[in-house]
């Protein structure tokens, strides 16, 4: 986080380790450069990282590996964090920290008091930096709940055949939220 300044786009390394195994790589990018002394919270997301059992998995974010950016303070580059993985979903699974976010889709004009129409089957996306994190279909109470989106600014997008597609920006507090969203 206290790098000198740098331009450009960023390599960022992902290891990710469980049960004392060999761990994996996965590579992404920092983009808009880097500081000096401002990034802290700057987000990088890698895709198709695979988690193969539940547990405790160590993730270890390393930047700058090829030691080509000056760092105001000398080896500052690394960070570690343990996470644990609650559930397998298929081969993957996503080991973001978050809260709970419940989308509610409803027909234009038509909320009041938590009294609505429900709009049903619309497909939600949460994305950062552009990039879709998590996907989902809402029920027939117009309802879908993400279990852990990360804080921070997100866009919410909903779509569905016969409506306007609609992306909204939204800033994830650390708590479960709710966000209701006219169609």
């Amino acid at each position: 986080s206290s790098m000198a300044a740098a331009k450009g786009t960023i390599s960022v390394i992902l290891y990710v380790s469980q049960n004392g195994q060999k761990p994996s790589s996965y590579v992404g990018t920092l983009t808009g450069g880097l500081g000096p002394n401002s990034n802290y919270g700057k987000p990088v997301w890698f895709k198709n990282v695979v988690i193969p059992n539940t547990g405790e998995v160590t993730l270890k974010a390393l930047v700058n590996s090829d030691q080509e950016i000056q760092e105001s303070v000398y080896n500052n580059n690394t960070k570690i964090q343990k996470a644990k993985v609650g559930k397998v979903c298929g081969i993957t699974t996503t080991v973001a920290q978050g809260a709970q976010l419940e989308i509610t889709t409803f027909a234009e004009g038509q909320w009041n008091n938590s009294n609505y129409t429900p709009v049903p089957s619309v497909t939600v996306r949460v994305k950062k930096n552009g990039q879709t994190i998590a996907e989902g279909v809402t029920n027939h109470q117009g309802k879908y709940t993400f279990p852990s989106v990360p804080k921070g600014m997100c866009q919410i997008q909903v779509q569905k055949n016969g409506y306007e597609t609609e992306t909204l920006s939204y800033n994830m507090p650390t708590y479960n939220a709710k966000k209701n969203i006219e169609m």
